[in-house]
């Protein structure tokens, strides 16, 4: 028979190899949590305890990792915004008040953030998914 300090190392293996095929961080806390209990297990505390230290590690662990995720870089954050304020020509306007623009080499679809376009030169207010959002320049 094996013991329950071995089938708890056992299930953290197992969780880990799971965390590197997905990449979730989430699942490494888990496993975390499972060598946790496999720690409680050794020190001989009882089946309750074991499954409440890993309880509480998992949670502890999905918070830490949520709240790094969700933080903030400022250099990430100019990275995600390089094409505001970039200046972009519009040549031609379809009937449907977009325009088919080249801007770093591949095609765009150009749409106003307000009003309409007109064949002039344009600011780039903002990515939108693969649309550029256009104002007028000032």
């Amino acid at each position: 028979m094996i013991s329950t300090t071995v089938l708890w190392f056992i299930l953290a293996l197992i969780v880990a190899g799971a965390e590197m095929f997905t990449g979730t961080v989430y699942l490494l806390a888990v496993a975390v949590a499972c060598a946790a209990g496999g720690v409680a297990s050794w020190l001989d505390a009882p089946g309750a305890w074991q499954l409440a230290i890993c309880g509480l590690v998992t949670i502890v662990g999905a918070v830490f990792a949520r709240s790094v995720r969700h933080r903030r870089h400022p250099e990430a954050e100019k990275l995600m915004h390089l094409d505001d304020g970039q200046r972009l020509l519009v040549e031609t306007v379809a009937a449907d008040g977009t325009a088919h623009v080249q801007y770093r080499g591949a095609p765009w679809v150009a749409c106003a953030e307000s009003g309409a376009l007109t064949p002039v030169l344009w600011v780039i207010a903002r990515v939108d998914g693969t649309r550029l959002i256009l104002r007028p320049t000032s």
